[in-house]
């Protein structure tokens, strides 16, 4: 995950000091981390976190096995509306808390970004985390969770993905049209996984480091592949579907940077017209992205010219 190398350092910078304003026990005992926000009347969710990505210490002290956000809190008896998580709040997690519970209140869990017209959503708060299921309350106005993945109320975007979920088979649910920026990032089973047929993007990092997954089949309904959305070390066939027309760059991992160069990967592609890689302000042929020396490339036979070509 090449974005996140600086976010790591800064991450790493940090971890000895106190990132929270004040910490207060919710309805189980169990203290959670706050932070005040600009308009003095709320809070976000943050972190305590200590050591390392070796030694992760993030809520080491959390001796609960379901952590419940409250809607409010007391602090120096006041009591603030808790909105919003902190981004990067549950990185690092203590893989002992296995259940979130969000209530209504939370009203910014993602951000929706736009940058040249692209659409951006990033979860960050979610990255590294170990839950095995994500609840959100049912009358939460902006999130709503399936089978303890959360997405967005209207179900078309898929934000997080519970990293400790123990299916090793996901499908995720018809009327997604996009997943999230880092949405399934660190997932530690997942074999198989089922796109939606409604599915348009895979956003940055979507599905970085879900190492566990081998075969993954794009369909014709995806139109974009943004950047690192691939970077699955375990990944030896893929199929990209027709409708793909623009590629982020490094999507996918280099096979021979892990497991001593002993894995290959056979890329199937089903576009007649060959993808572009796009690189902020350059673009560049879809071949020239692919680590050769350890992929084999399958076309449609009417497209071998094009595509040979696109890599001169």
């Amino acid at each position: 995950m090449k974005k996140s190398i600086f976010l790591l350092i800064i991450f790493a910078c940090a971890v000895s000091v106190q990132a929270y304003d004040f910490k207060a026990a919710n309805a189980d005992g169990c203290e959670i981390a706050y932070k005040f926000n600009a308009d003095g009347n709320s809070v976000s969710v943050t972190y305590t976190a200590k050591g390392s990505r070796r030694n992760p210490r993030n809520y080491a002290d959390f001796l609960c096995d379901t952590m419940r956000i409250p809607e409010s809190v007391v602090y120096n008896n006041q009591r603030y509306t808790v909105t919003s998580l902190d981004s990067m709040c549950f990185r690092f997690l203590n893989r002992d808390i296995k259940v979130l519970v969000l209530p209504a209140t939370i009203d910014s869990i993602v951000f929706f970004e736009e940058y040249n017209g692209d659409h951006y959503a990033d979860a960050s708060a979610f990255y590294g985390n170990g839950f095995q299921s994500i609840i959100v309350a049912d009358n939460n106005p902006k999130y709503m969770t399936e089978y303890g993945i959360l997405y967005s109320k209207d179900q078309t975007v898929l934000l997080a993905y519970p990293a400790g979920n123990t299916k090793d088979s996901v499908a995720i649910k018809e009327g997604v049209t996009m997943l999230g920026h880092g949405s399934l990032v660190y997932a530690r089973n997942i074999k198989y996984l089922e796109l939606p047929l409604t599915l348009k993007e895979l956003g940055e990092e979507s599905l970085s480091q879900v190492d566990t997954l081998s075969h993954l089949i794009i369909k014709d309904s995806v139109e974009r592949i943004d950047d690192w959305a691939l970077d699955c070390r375990q990944l030896t066939h893929l199929t990209i579907g027709n409708g793909v027309r623009y590629v982020g760059m490094d999507f996918i991992v280099n096979p021979t940077l892990y497991n001593n160069g002993k894995l290959y990967l056979n890329v199937y592609s089903r576009a007649i017209t060959p993808p572009v890689i796009y690189n902020w302000t350059t673009q560049r042929p879809f071949l020239n992205e692919l680590p050769l020396n350890r992929v084999y490339l399958h076309v449609p036979s009417e497209s071998l010219d094009p595509y040979r070509q696109a890599s001169a």
